[in-house]
């Protein structure tokens, strides 16, 4: 399942509070969300746009909705969880790194 995220060329600004999120929030919200490869990742944001009645569309290249369309709470909140999952792979990532020094160390040990 994928997951992507449009955004449209209007502004948006009337709408959004300049001082919590601004277009370029939403860009990089976007990007990390497209770098994202963890499949439960996109279950977890999925499970997210249902549970905030988000409108969606789906076809077989993915699920699509404009980031615009949500709340500067909606947005605040999927940024979290975003963020969330990066913090997840760092964490598994010093795991990995982790376990491979304790191999070497056993293994020259």
């Amino acid at each position: 399942m994928y997951i992507i995220y449009y955004m449209s060329s209007i502004s948006y600004n009337n709408e959004i509070s300049s001082n919590l999120i601004t277009q370029n929030d939403k860009i990089k919200i976007q990007k990390k969300i497209e770098l994202l490869k963890n499949k439960n990742y996109y279950k977890n944001i999925f499970k997210f746009i249902v549970k905030e009645n988000i409108s969606y569309s789906e076809n077989t290249n993915g699920i699509f909705f404009n980031l615009n369309s949500l709340s500067n709470k909606q947005i605040l909140h999927l940024q979290k969880i975003v963020e969330s999952f990066s913090t997840i792979d760092k964490q598994l990532e010093e795991k990995s790194n982790l376990d491979k020094t304790y191999d070497e160390y056993i293994t020259n040990n």
